[in-house]
């Protein structure tokens, strides 16, 4: 080898080494969260919760800029979704939590809407107000600039048509492109077409964005749970929420089904050589001793249902910070159970949701 292919050589090996370096140097200076996302980027598991219920960020919640940079690191453009529906705030809360968990997953911008009515309440304006600030996402993820983005709505399969591929799963699999101008964004009513099929709730990634939806959530003042109001002064264990939904909903599950769940867990909680638990029992049942009535295990020394009389908000904080959460068949449940990641979640089998990996199904009584 001659003189100058040895000098050419040693040179392209040197300039090799000093970039490494400086990219080196670069990962290092980020911020923690982006660090860990440029070392670990082709990291797939994800570890489920070992806490037993959600806890307030000890720091303050970082500016919507700087988590929707560490949650979507590194920058650069990218297509963009939004969520924007009309329904009740479970339907609405799910569709939103649906498409910042595509919008992760899948490499897209999630772009907020906030809330801006509902159904189901009396001032739909004022309470998608409130809601809007309960929840906090806006403190977490890029605001709807209209002056500058331009919604296009896209229609979605239903939940559970899995054989139905929509907008994300095309984008995904190559099949479909989408524009990355700064520009264009699908505005869809939710993403459970893809958030519900394919293997996401099973593959755990949600766990990575429940830090940024637990900084969202506690950005607000929380009501007082009031966990043992109503119930006799003792020493109690772990706090149960239960959700019984009732009113409009037509996927209602029999009583019985709650009464066996909540009895399975004071066997569990027992065995475990735990204080006894209490639960509460969240309900839009007008008059609750129609439900006792219905199923009289539901009276017990150990449990209080809270009905329609009681405020949405203090039922919402019970749900999400519960140690044990019992859920119904609806969205609102499972919204509940997505931002309060709860340690034990049980949620019925003939629901058209998959789960996530530590939570449990229940089989559902005959009809």
């Amino acid at each position: 080898m001659g003189a100058c292919e040895i000098l050419v050589r040693n040179l392209i090996l040197g300039v090799g080494l000093v970039a490494l370096a400086v990219l080196f140097s670069y990962v290092d200076a980020l911020p923690s969260t982006e660090r860990m996302i440029a070392k670990m980027s082709f990291a797939t598991s994800a570890t489920p919760p070992t806490t037993v219920a959600p806890a307030a960020p000890t720091a303050a919640p970082t500016t919507s800029l700087e988590a929707y940079k560490d949650l979507y690191a590194p920058s650069e453009v990218k297509c963009m979704i939004t969520q924007s529906g009309r329904d009740g705030i479970g339907h609405q809360l799910e569709g939103k939590l649906s498409c910042i968990a595509m919008a992760s997953f899948v490499g897209l911008d999630y772009i907020h809407k906030p809330f801006y009515t509902m159904q189901h309440v009396r001032d739909p304006a004022k309470m998608a107000a409130f809601f809007e600030n309960f929840f906090g996402l806006s403190t977490q993820f890029r605001l709807l600039n209209s002056s500058t983005m331009k919604e296009r709505r896209q229609v979605v399969p239903w939940v559970g048509k899995c054989w139905q591929n929509g907008w994300l799963r095309l984008v995904e699999k190559g099949n479909l492109t989408c524009k990355k101008d700064g520009q264009d964004l699908v505005s869809m009513d939710n993403c459970w077409d893809r958030m519900y099929c394919h293997g996401y709730m099973e593959s755990g990634h949600w766990y990575k964005l429940v830090p940024h939806i637990h900084a969202a959530y506690f950005s607000s003042e929380k009501p007082d749970p009031q966990w043992t109001e109503g119930f006799a002064e003792q020493t109690w264990g772990p706090k149960v929420a239960v959700h019984i939904r009732r009113g409009d909903s037509g996927y209602q599950l029999k009583l019985s089904w709650y009464a066996r769940q909540i009895e399975s867990l004071r066997q569990r909680f027992r065995s475990e050589g735990k204080p006894p638990p209490l639960f509460r029992v969240q309900t839009d049942e007008e008059k609750v001793q129609n439900l006792i009535k219905a199923e009289p295990r539901l009276e017990a020394s150990d449990i209080v249902l809270d009905g329609r009389s009681s405020s949405l908000e203090l039922a919402i904080h019970r749900m999400i910070i519960a140690d044990a959460f019992i859920t119904s068949r609806s969205s609102l449940s499972m919204s509940m159970a997505l931002i309060g990641n709860q340690s034990i979640v049980i949620m019925p089998n003939c629901y058209e949701r998959t789960s996530l990996p530590h939570w449990t199904r229940a089989a559902c009584d005959e009809k």
